[in-house]
């Protein structure tokens, strides 16, 4: 009934109504007034108008709900039941929302209460869909490995569906993990271009923020980016200077464009000194990126990941030349935006779970010793704290005090299941999970991983959520009301 008003006519008998020969602009306008009305609608005839719901109050942070085609809707997920609805509730509205999970691309939540406090992670799990998990290895018997988890769940998964164990002994160090406010952060002299919302810096402008987090010798800097238009980011670290740049100090600097990075080193009396730089063709496809920054200050290298894979290593020729411990963003915008989020500042153990740069792996299983050696054969078991490694000629027990890293080889295509249906998991510890949702209550959430079985958790403990995974994202894409989610009928 919306559309004979515009002078429109159905397309197809079976297929949503569109609008092809309005302007572009008045489609977009067209759209987001349409999908509007279908979200307001219901509400409006379901309760005999619009009421306010009681606010939320300034502790409690929404939900940011993202579908395929761009469009967004702040909320509060309240749950996701086995048939593919997810319900939330929103500020405005008196009753709860129920959307289809089939066009969701995403569900960045708020923060909430967290009702335990995680176990100290000396090792991390990786499995060969991309998978990662911290805790505790407890044991291998030959063909399975058994682990707790950061939250103290006891699993066994199988050999071939592990790629990788990495130890950090000491325990996991994190130093930054949010952002969750302003607080600690300087902003620029004068400048307001940053501001947080909703487990979020958003930058409109020019500016600068930073902070002193006394960054170790190995560190991994992980970060979302999502930006409209053309982006610039310059990202400062083992850097004094948290709220400038300083080409009197010695740090490095990160320049992160909308497809091309480059790393420079800053040093005193010398300016800047171009490392080299790498293109990133995704970035250019769509307007978002995962990056992950390690740094081996005494092997004087820079690796980046972006969006999980290694796709440059830089090596200082001139030994590493930064003398600070602190980070710095500055955005450099003009009639565009960008948002940060998931900001995960840890000390890094050195290892690399994989690594395409250095040619294809080998049908070994390899060891990483702390002394830099490495063993290579098969890991026959893990007991009691030991781990048994054969050789072409020996078989050696080692004390997994001594290891730092354990690369397991699995026949190709082990344990890569059917996407379609699963759920991507991004936890506040860092894990990173790929799920079939069984159950979601107040109590918690029960999941079934393909690689050991059944996973509860809370939602206090997710950060991000990504739906639909065997469908390719495709962003900065013409609006149109035809794939709006929010005009689907139940």
């Amino acid at each position: 009934m919306f559309h004979s008003a515009l002078g429109c006519r159905p397309s197809q008998p079976a297929r949503p109504v569109v609008c092809p020969t309005l302007p572009f602009k008045m489609r977009i306008a067209v759209r987001t007034k349409l999908a509007w009305a279908a979200v307001l609608l219901p509400i409006f005839l379901g309760t005999g108008g619009l009421s306010g719901a009681a606010d939320a109050g300034p502790a409690a942070e929404l939900d940011r709900i993202e579908w395929f085609d761009g469009s967004k809707l702040r909320g509060r997920l309240t749950g996701i039941d086995g048939g593919g609805h997810l319900t939330m509730t929103h500020p405005e509205a008196k009753n709860s929302l129920k959307f289809r999970t089939k066009n969701l691309a995403s569900i960045e939540l708020g923060n909430r209460p967290v009702s335990s406090q995680p176990i100290q992670s000396t090792a991390r799990l990786s499995f060969v869909n991309g998978d990662e998990i911290p805790g505790r290895l407890i044991g291998f018997d030959g063909e399975n490995i058994e682990f707790e988890t950061w939250q103290g769940q006891k699993l066994k998964a199988p050999r071939a569906s592990v790629s990788s164990i990495a130890f950090f002994h000491n325990g996991l160090v994190v130093l930054y993990d949010g952002p969750s406010g302003m607080d600690g952060w300087k902003l620029g002299p004068g400048q307001r271009a940053w501001s947080y919302r909703d487990r979020a810096f958003i930058a409109n402008g020019a500016g600068m923020i930073g902070r002193a987090v006394k960054l170790p010798k190995r560190s991994s800097i992980q970060f979302d980016l999502e930006w409209s238009n053309n982006m610039a980011l310059m990202v400062g670290f083992y850097t004094d200077s948290v709220d400038r740049l300083d080409y009197n100090a010695n740090s490095y600097l990160l320049y992160v464009t909308s497809g091309v990075v480059a790393l420079q080193r800053i040093q005193r009396g010398l300016g800047a000194n171009h490392l080299g730089q790498v293109e990133i063709p995704s970035m250019l496809e769509q307007n978002r990126v995962s990056l992950d920054v390690r740094t081996d200050q005494a092997q004087g290298n820079v690796m980046l990941f972006a969006n999980g894979l290694l796709v440059q290593r830089w090596q200082d020729q001139g030994g590493f030349a930064a003398e600070g411990s602190g980070i710095t963003f500055y955005a450099q915008l003009n009639e565009s935006s960008l948002r940060l989020t998931n900001l995960r500042i840890t000390e890094w153990d050195g290892n690399v779970e994989s690594d395409p740069l250095a040619g294809p792996p080998q049908p070994v299983d390899v060891a990483k010793l702390a002394n830099r050696d490495r063993l290579v054969g098969s890991l026959m078991s893990v007991v009691d704290g030991k781990a048994t490694f054969k050789t072409a000629s020996v078989s050696l027990t080692v004390p997994l005090k001594r290891v730092t890293q354990i690369m397991l080889h699995s026949p190709p295509g082990a344990f890569l299941a059917d996407l379609a249906g699963m759920v991507r998991f991004q936890f506040n510890s860092g894990a990173r999970l790929s799920m079939s949702v069984d159950s979601w209550t107040n109590q918690g959430i029960e999941a079934r991983s393909p690689q050991f079985g059944v996973f509860k958790f809370d939602m206090a403990s997710v950060r991000k959520m990504q739906f639909n995974l065997d469908r390719v994202r495709v962003d900065n894409s013409p609006a149109d009301p035809e794939f709006d989610p929010l005009l689907q009928n139940e």
